[in-house]
């Protein structure tokens, strides 16, 4: 990892863990809520807080790559990470955590 401001690091940390507890909240809580007792007014909350928060964590991951926090490489593996429920705290604890 290249020399980093560690306001970025903090802020693309932060948008990886609140991503990846989005996904949590949506698996766990508003789906089972949704087909279980026929409720889907929460994945509609939870399903849009998710996909805010997903594109913010893009807009992280793009900013760290074009800051020159990562290469094309590490960029592709945070990028399968977000789409893999779980995957942004497996790599938090692999690449951020110092």
């Amino acid at each position: 990892m290249n020399d980093v401001s560690a306001p970025s690091m903090k802020w693309f940390r932060r948008m990886a863990l609140a991503e990846g507890w989005s996904v949590i909240l949506l698996f766990c809580v508003a789906m089972p809520v949704k087909y279980l007792l026929g409720e889907p007014g929460l994945v509609r909350v939870v399903g849009s807080v998710h996909g805010a928060l997903f594109l913010a964590f893009m807009a992280a991951l793009s900013a760290a790559h074009f800051r020159g926090m990562w290469g094309w490489r590490r960029t592709l593996i945070w990028f399968i990470l977000s789409v893999v429920p779980g995957g942004t705290f497996w790599g938090e604890r692999r690449y951020l955590r110092d």
